[in-house]
């Protein structure tokens, strides 16, 4: 009987040293849409890494700062999820962040010098000119294929599961080079859109415009009964000017079946000003410039200037987000008038019933998403690819979109609950971002249960179901590159057709130059820019992403 307790006695002791190395115990936890592993370390189901690293280097990460983050605090190195994810991988990070508006300028220069930090985030696909390949070629992006399995196991899970995100996240030559931010469902994909203001048209007994004449009837009593005297405005967020924001995705020109840029129809890639139907919509804005119903100064407008018409009662229609622009906006409308609301509409169509073409509505990864890419010159690339694996891990996804269960979340019937303070504070996606990565991006997917909370008023949820009908994300193209030999031309000719299109769309939309010269000047000018090469260069890019 001794003997057979003590070999019990040593059974239970191995098992336990067992279950301590491998950090794996008998219960898991359930959260959101996907098990969160355990805050103790870890080992990845698919290998050997365990989190937190022993004895792992500090690692420099550069990264441009958010918006979300940078209003509350001065550098990501100042949250609680820098301190949470330097306890939870072990590895010490320090951030460093470009001066806010000279973001392009200084990776640029970060990039032309070679002398990198161990992580670069940015919108590599983008904005770096000659591609991925080139990259990777000029030792600027470390190669991640070799050691995937050993040192990004979770990471490499993520594209076993889902081979057209992984068609999406690899070169023409089958290289993977960087660390997405993935948004996990279509719900994640629109934020963006027509927004007008909802108390005007209830006191006018107008419905929700659907058409672009129900918009024009809609902004000449917005003009004529409530004294707007510019009663459809937008300004110049994320994009050159103010006019090239209210129709860069589709808005009013959309309802003509066009865009601007390049897109494809039927496999084909096509360049939108030159398609028949854009000077149809330009002709359209421009008459509402001429009647006063579309701002004067739209060319212009810096946000405080769109804020300043909408809280003076001067615009009564405009282009925004959920929650920059209705969540923003509502309060402070309301400080003065209690009864103001805002609404999203649907993307406006020629005919009542039809579904908008065009609109803001994004892929899962796109070119214009962040990617993290490791510096392969650096010492410490096995731990910077290490680090950037564990925001694909069970713990990293509840970590990235939620930050620390008992602090900024709880787990109510299986799902993440962000702290009551957090969620109905002004700011909330300023105090989400203290925690969390969520409301803005990362190397992570980001999680759908997320946002339903970050949206507080049911003005900002309807908005998604109404910005959603439209097909744009079947039409847009795929994050394709151009090869090492197509970019320098390809790059010059687009800058150059980009540059005269916007200078020559202002002009025509505020009158400055002949209907006629659209036709004349313009269409003729474009080609004579080389937008047929162009154009040959995307469609041999999209080519080879189809035979990825």
């Amino acid at each position: 009987m001794k003997r057979f307790l003590s070999l019990i006695l040593s059974i239970a002791v191995i098992l336990t040293a067992v279950t301590a190395c491998t950090g794996k115990s008998g219960t898991s936890n359930q959260a959101a849409d996907k098990p969160a592993a355990s805050t103790a370390s870890k080992a990845s189901e698919t290998s050997g890494v365990v989190y937190p690293i022993k004895g792992a280097p500090k690692l420099t990460y550069w990264l441009p700062l958010s918006g979300d983050v940078s209003r509350k605090v001065k550098s990501l190195n100042d949250t609680m999820f820098a301190k949470g994810l330097i306890e939870r991988t072990g590895i010490q990070v320090q951030f460093t962040h470009p001066a806010m508006g000279q973001e392009k300028e200084t990776f640029n220069l970060l990039v032309a010098s070679g002398d990198m930090p161990d992580i670069v985030e940015y919108t590599w696909l983008k904005d770096y000119p000659a591609g991925p390949d080139a990259a990777i070629k000029s030792n600027l992006v470390y190669k991640l294929n070799d050691n995937l399995s050993a040192w990004a196991p979770d990471f490499k899970k993520l594209l076993d599961s889902k081979p057209e995100l992984a068609k999406k996240l690899k070169t023409d030559t089958g290289a993977y080079y960087g660390f997405p931010f993935i948004r996990e469902s279509d719900y994640l994909k629109v934020w963006r859109g027509p927004i007008v203001r909802k108390d005007w048209l209830d006191s006018l007994g107008l419905k929700l415009p659907e058409t672009v004449s129900e918009w024009e009837a809609m902004l000449t009593a917005f003009k004529n009964s409530k004294g707007a005297t510019a009663p459809l405005s937008c300004d110049a967020s994320g994009s050159t000017d103010g006019l090239s924001n209210l129709i860069n995705e589709g808005l009013f020109v959309g309802a003509y079946g066009v865009m601007p840029g390049f897109y494809q129809e039927n496999g084909k890639v096509v360049y939108g000003p030159i398609q028949p139907g854009f000077k149809d919509a330009l002709v359209l804005l421009r008459s509402w410039y001429e009647k006063g119903l579309l701002d004067k100064n739209i060319t212009a407008n810096k946000t405080a200037d769109l804020d300043a018409n909408l809280g003076n009662n001067k615009t009564g229609a405009t282009n925004g987000n959920t929650g920059g622009g209705i969540g923003r906006w509502v309060p402070v409308l309301q400080k003065t008038d209690p009864k103001a609301m805002l609404s999203a509409t649907k993307y406006p169509t020629l005919e009542k019933g039809q579904r908008a073409k065009f609109g803001q509505k994004e892929q899962d990864f796109y070119e214009s998403y962040i990617l993290a890419c490791v510096n392969p010159k650096s010492k410490n690339v096995e731990y910077a690819v290490k680090l950037l694996n564990w925001g694909y891990s069970e713990q990293g996804y509840m970590y990235y979109n939620y930050g620390i269960e008992g602090d900024s979340y709880t787990i109510k019937n299986g799902k993440a609950v962000m702290r009551d303070d957090i969620v109905k504070a002004a700011d909330n996606k300023a105090e989400w971002s203290y925690y969390a990565r969520s409301p803005y991006n990362g190397p992570n997917v980001q999680a759908e249960n997320y946002l339903p909370q970050l949206l507080q008023m049911q003005e900002q949820k309807d908005a998604i179901g109404l910005w959603s009908q439209n097909d744009r994300d079947k039409y847009i193209l795929p994050p394709i590159s151009q090869t090492v030999d197509e970019s320098k031309e390809f790059n010059k000719i687009v800058t150059g057709i980009n540059t005269y299109y916007t200078e020559f769309i202002n002009k025509f939309v505020t009158g400055q130059v002949k209907v006629e010269d659209y036709d004349n000047v313009f269409v003729p000018e474009i080609k004579k820019m080389n937008i047929s090469k162009a154009l040959e260069y995307r469609q041999a890019a999209l080519d080879r992403y189809n035979k990825r």
